[in-house]
């Protein structure tokens, strides 16, 4: 059973940054084209998923200053879940991942993840996964608002990955995902989205968060991410 996630990594906010945002970006090439594909995803983004609405309702910043990480069961709903691991399975059968791994960042060793592959969204890929681009887009403009005020997440800039593990014991190490901090690498806090609606226990597979000296098992959740 293949355990689909969506990791976006957002930013520490630089003293001085001016990037435009993707959504405003594609909003105004959607006005002026005539390609009826590229409007029918305007509107999609127009209509959006609601995300700064759920994250609202979550209120992640209590648990994430209190406690390091916060966990949301259910973010979406299970329809948009499902078309989001649809596209995800869609792009993974058209060979756009690649066999994932970790660069050692004293001496620019990688190591490898047998059975974990992943892949990063690019300008077409709204062709094939909509609601992935929408769902990286809306949470880029939304992390930053609903995280602790004195984290200074960056709202403009966002790293993100789609992974997939392919069972038979495929994984990813124990690992940091920021090693060498401020100021040669900004990342600051990583949101992990599950494409499992139809995640059981029996399937395994878990993120396990080691917060200062202890590991806590946090298994997806079923239902809508």
């Amino acid at each position: 059973h293949c355990i689909a996630t969506m990791a976006c990594t957002a930013l520490a906010r630089p003293a001085a940054l001016a990037l435009p945002r993707p959504t405003r970006v594609l909003a105004q090439r959607s006005l002026c084209t005539p390609y009826p594909a590229l409007a029918a995803f305007a509107r999609q983004m127009e209509s959006g998923l609601s995300l700064g609405r759920r994250l609202d309702a979550s209120a992640p910043a209590h648990n994430l200053r209190t406690r390091g990480y916060a966990v949301v069961d259910g973010l979406l709903g299970d329809a948009a879940c499902r078309r989001m691991r649809t596209e995800a399975e869609a792009l993974h059968a058209a060979g756009s991942y690649s066999q994932s791994y970790s660069e050692v960042a004293e001496t620019g060793e990688k190591i490898w993840r047998p059975g974990v592959y992943a892949m990063e969204l690019n300008g077409e890929s709204w062709r094939v996964a909509p609601t992935l681009v929408i769902y990286v887009s809306e949470l880029m403009r939304n992390l930053a608002r609903v995280a602790p005020a004195e984290w200074a997440i960056n709202d403009r800039v966002l790293g993100h990955k789609l992974a997939v593990s392919e069972g038979d014991g495929a994984k990813y190490p124990r690992h940091l995902d920021n090693v060498l901090g401020a100021p040669h690498d900004l990342r600051k806090l990583t949101a992990i989205y599950y494409l499992n609606p139809d995640w059981a226990a029996s399937h395994e597979g878990a993120i396990r968060l080691f917060h200062r000296a202890a590991g806590a098992p946090t298994p997806p959740a079923g239902g809508g991410g």
